[in-house]
């Protein structure tokens, strides 16, 4: 007998029985959408520390799905916000490195930091979360900050 698999999927579950979850595809309009959201998670009080309360996580997942039809779990909202935090950091990190050493740069019409292979090939070894940034902007970078200024850890007062 043949399976067939929906775009969705279900969780290995507790509580009242399956939901269904789709896969998480983040892309850059979805990516604007969950940043927009945590925004008014963060407006509302849903992030009293470093990173948001299951209540805002649970007001996430609703308004997520009003915007985009798209259903997931606390789990994979979670896992986006700390994979964009890390995004985060990494290009702050980058961005205090274009500041330092002579002949670094940084290209307002491409987003990119000009700099040798040799500076690349060192930061890969400090970082590697901070290597994609040799090729690719940072999107959404006005959302990232109000989301991740004060809750992202750089270690810049070290």
């Amino acid at each position: 007998m043949a399976s067939t698999r929906s775009d969705s999927r279900t969780p290995s579950g507790k509580g009242k029985g399956p939901k269904p979850y789709h896969k998480a595809n983040w892309d850059w309009e979805n990516t604007r959408i969950y940043l927009e959201l945590v925004v008014k998670e963060i407006d509302a009080g849903n992030r009293p520390h470093m990173s948001i309360n299951p209540n805002g996580y649970r007001s996430l997942a609703k308004t997520y799905e009003a915007a985009t039809r798209l259903t997931h779990s606390m789990k994979q909202l979670k896992n986006r916000y700390n994979q964009l935090k890390a995004e985060w950091r990494a290009w702050l990190k980058l961005m205090d490195s274009h500041r330092g050493p002579t002949g670094i740069g940084f290209a307002q019409e491409t987003g990119l930091i000009n700099a040798s292979d040799e500076w690349w090939a060192t930061i890969e070894k400090v970082d590697k979360e901070c290597c994609k940034f040799k090729t690719k902007r940072l999107d959404h970078e006005e959302l990232m900050q109000c989301v991740f200024t004060g809750a992202a850890a750089t270690g810049k007062n070290k």
